[in-house]
């Protein structure tokens, strides 16, 4: 069992989400062939919302950039993109 960040036990909230396609036939997931990602640990985030966010709307949670560990807590979609640009910035300045 699961234990949050509060300290009292968390309920399974992630489901088995049914395949959805876009008018084109792919999977909303998938990339096209012709464009290969470059994932850089540098530009890994993570964000952790709280049950009670309604993104884009009600945002709330924290976010974390996992290379340098630097952690904010975001109430808003405007303070998520400024951490993220912030973050970003710095690191296309070292």
């Amino acid at each position: 069992m699961a234990v949050s960040s509060s300290g009292t036990a968390a309920v399974r909230i992630v489901g088995r989400v049914k395949d959805k396609r876009n008018s084109d036939d792919t999977r909303p997931d998938e990339t096209p062939v012709s464009v290969a990602l470059q994932l850089s640990p540098e530009l890994a985030f993570v964000l952790h919302l709280d049950a009670r966010a309604r993104p884009p709307r009600r945002m709330l949670g924290r976010i974390e950039h996992v290379t340098t560990g630097r952690i904010a807590r975001v109430g808003s979609l405007r303070e998520l993109t400024t951490f993220l640009r912030d973050v970003l910035r710095e690191v296309a300045g070292s």
